[in-house]
């Protein structure tokens, strides 16, 4: 199940990653080379995605919800949300103590039920984030304070400010793993953080 709350998913790309998964999977002996067609490999990859677009923070809620029946149902073994900060930003934007308290509130209702949903039925739940210029100063959170220590090779930015994940420490005691991905250059980082302890791989 993906959940496109940005409108970015791609069939496309799918259908290349799908692909040229299996022309690898040929090369290594996996899969015979006559077994590989669209309609044998490729097509049934991508039936068994599904897509769902909310556009308000209530029809993704009420989505959410409908997931527990039909996780079970249609017997799924991944969920993708992405994202998470996009509607909430958006239908609840502001500074202001009333809008953050509804963002928090929000936020941590969808938290609910996807950990739950996760639990429930031993699934994956991959959420992507946004991330949000932050003034230097202190922080409330380890995993922002490790973010704002962290050096970035080639990084010439001012000293006053830095990026760090949106939607504030809510969000960063919800999270179990997070994924950071990083360029620099031709280099591409992913950065694994699990209690507090981060690992690194290059490619």
């Amino acid at each position: 199940m993906y959940i496109d709350t940005e409108t970015k998913f791609s069939s496309q790309r799918l259908l290349e990653m799908a692909s040229e998964r299996l022309a690898a999977a040929t090369d290594s002996g996996l899969i015979d080379a006559q077994q590989l067609t669209y309609e044998g490999l490729v097509e049934p990859v991508l039936n068994r995605v599904l897509v769902m677009r909310p556009t308000t923070v209530e029809h993704l809620q009420a989505q959410l919800q409908g997931l527990k029946l039909e996780v079970a149902r249609r017997d799924m073994k991944l969920i993708i949300l992405d994202s998470i900060a996009a509607l909430l930003r958006t239908d609840h934007a502001g500074v202001e103590s009333a809008a953050i308290t509804a963002r928090g509130e929000l936020l941590g209702q969808q938290a609910a039920v996807l950990k739950s949903i996760a639990e429930a039925h031993r699934i994956p739940v991959v959420v992507t984030n946004q991330v949000t210029a932050r003034p230097s100063g202190p922080t409330t959170h380890a995993f922002q304070q490790q973010q704002q220590q962290r050096p970035r090779p080639g990084d010439s930015s001012s000293s006053s400010g830095h990026v760090t994940a949106a939607l504030g420490t809510k969000w960063a005691h919800a999270v179990n793993v997070r994924l950071i991905l990083e360029r620099f250059g031709d280099k591409r980082v992913v950065k694994v953080g699990c209690y507090l302890r981060w690992y690194e791989c290059v490619t």
